[in-house]
């Protein structure tokens, strides 16, 4: 993973579905691709920290909410455990 990243996590979808906004609502307003978005929620992608903050302010949360809002990928491995 790279410095910075969200490694092996999701965005769970209940954070940007709480808001009522859309996957394309939400990476517009953040400034993300909608694809890019979608991939982080499905945990196939890293989200940087840049990233992360942009979609917190976004979503009117702080940084630090997506980041303990995470969980693990079922089937993959935590590479810290």
């Amino acid at each position: 993973p790279r410095p910075g990243s969200l490694s092996r996590r999701s965005l769970p979808p209940q954070i940007r579905s709480a808001t009522n906004l859309s996957q394309e609502a939400l990476a517009l307003l953040a400034g993300v691709n909608r694809s890019y978005y979608a991939s982080l929620e499905a945990g196939r992608r890293n989200a940087s920290v840049d990233t992360l903050a942009r979609l917190a302010a976004a979503l009117g949360c702080d940084t630090a909410d997506l980041v303990r809002g995470t969980q693990a990928v079922p089937g993959r491995k935590d590479p810290q455990h």
